[in-house]
């Protein structure tokens, strides 16, 4: 995550309106995801290694080559991911992609990679944030149990303290994305009365009363801190003022929509138990008409 500019705004406080918001105290203006699309150009494509050679063993399930398109292929970096791990990936994924374009198909290759058909697409950059995302979301206690922090702020920049193994195993992170029901992106006029937007998240009946009491906790403990974190970053770290009750979650701060929207698809669709990285890719040109 990129280094803010100084201090100044690292713990807002949370304003209460209509609704509880969150306002973001040390949002990066970096990808939080790590999910930065290369400049993967049709030039670049073309001179690839040929897709269809014996290593890549890929049986495509669109018809790229006649309809134009793009082809990413995945190798797992955990190599003890069961089957059910990788299917249920595999689900998450087919999910995020085909919102974005139905016609999509992801599937294995025959050494067990993800394969992942983009067709009748020109330029799917816009899309590999929200493929590559893992979408571990989480609000991190301030401190554990014992008093340790869990997050500070060094050198102008929020940063985590533990691993996030660490804090799940000892309850420092009370509310993850599993509790989230829904995730958008959402617009509304600022103080200077700019279209900014905002990621809105309503939380489960049980991810209600979790959020309850963590904030209660964090209210009663000298309004303490909760950082909101996303794969592994943490977004912002607003201070309680008041008790959340009613689940709804309203987070400001990001100028970047397209990757509020990321984060948000990747929120609601769930945390894939794999974590991608990108071994292949191809460009297929799409056919231009024949106007004469």
């Amino acid at each position: 995550m990129n280094r803010q500019r100084g201090k100044r705004g690292i713990f807002k406080i949370i304003s209460v309106m209509a609704i509880v918001t969150f306002l973001m105290s040390a949002c990066g203006s970096g990808d939080p995801a790590n999910t930065e699309a290369p400049n993967a150009s049709k030039t670049e494509a073309s001179n690839m290694e040929d897709l269809g050679a014996e290593k890549s063993l890929i049986t495509l399930q669109t018809d790229l080559a006649s309809v134009g398109g793009w082809l990413y292929v995945y190798d797992l970096e955990e190599t003890d991911a069961t089957a059910e791990e990788i299917q249920e990936s595999i689900a998450i994924l087919e999910n995020r992609v085909k919102k974005r374009n139905r016609d999509a198909a992801v599937h294995q290759d025959e050494i067990g990679r993800i394969v992942i058909e983009l067709p009748e697409m020109e330029d799917a950059r816009d899309l590999l944030p929200i493929i590559e995302a893992k979408g571990a979301f989480y609000f991190i206690r301030q401190r554990d149990d014992n008093g340790n922090l869990n997050f500070s702020e060094d050198m102008g920049s929020l940063t985590l303290k533990k691993d996030i193994e660490t804090m799940l195993s000892d309850g420092s992170i009370p509310v993850t994305g599993g509790d989230v029901a829904v995730a958008k992106r959402v617009f509304a006029t600022d103080s200077f009365n700019k279209n900014a937007p905002l990621l809105d998240l309503t939380m489960t009946e049980e991810g209600t009363e979790k959020l309850r009491e963590m904030t209660e906790e964090a209210y009663q403990n000298d309004r303490a801190y909760v950082a909101i974190c996303f794969d592994g970053e943490i977004l912002c770290a607003p201070r309680v003022q008041q008790v959340i009750l009613d689940g709804h979650v309203v987070i400001t701060g990001l100028e970047d929509a397209e990757k509020m929207e990321s984060i948000a698809s990747a929120i609601e669709m769930g945390e894939m138990k794999v974590t991608l990285k990108r071994a292949e890719e191809k460009y297929f040109e799409i056919p231009k008409d024949d106007e004469e």
